[in-house]
């Protein structure tokens, strides 16, 4: 005996979209309250879902500053590369193309951003990792494709792929 299909509370997808716009300006109408009462009068419900958005992504990829009121010009080199990342994250876009999202940054932010790129991946995002640093490649891929000259010459899974393969196929 089949089971009965799950039907939607929503009738279309209009529907649903002012469901999820109430839930927010519910969320923000309660946290202007919590501004407010924290002395934060004026503020905008705006610069309040900014606050929270940035509330999120400083802990989500583990932002650290010596204060709230830094600058990221102040920030070191990992963390200036992760308030990028939260930048384009926000958005929550489906595809994301990261290139050489660790160049230059120290051991520690290397750990934290490959561990968002592999959350990003396991959410079911498609995530696109361009990096001449083969460790990193190799680390992070299902699929690795070498390009020469613009065009793909070799395409290796992560199981057949070794550094050497991938070596000779870019210099051959």
């Amino acid at each position: 005996m089949a089971a009965d299909p799950v039907e939607s509370p929503w009738r279309t997808e209009q529907d649903r979209q002012q469901h999820r716009g109430a839930k927010r300006d519910a969320v923000l109408a309660a946290a202007a309250r919590l501004f407010t009462r924290s002395g934060f009068q004026g503020t905008s419900l705006d610069d309040i879902a900014r606050s929270l958005r940035v509330t999120k992504w400083s802990k989500l990829l583990n932002i650290r500053a010596a204060s709230k009121g830094v600058k990221v010009i102040e920030l070191s080199g990992g963390n200036q590369q992760k308030v990028v990342i939260a930048k384009s994250l926000v958005q929550e876009p489906d595809v994301i193309i990261f290139d050489e999202p660790t160049r230059g940054v120290d051991v520690g932010a290397i750990a934290e951003i490959h561990a968002e790129i592999n959350r990003l991946a396991d959410a079911g995002k498609a995530v696109v990792v361009i990096s001449s640093y083969l460790p990193e490649v190799m680390a992070l891929s299902d699929r690795i494709l070498v390009a020469k000259q613009g065009k793909v010459v070799v395409e290796f899974s992560a199981i057949e792929a070794t550094q050497e393969g991938i070596m000779y196929a870019a210099i051959h």
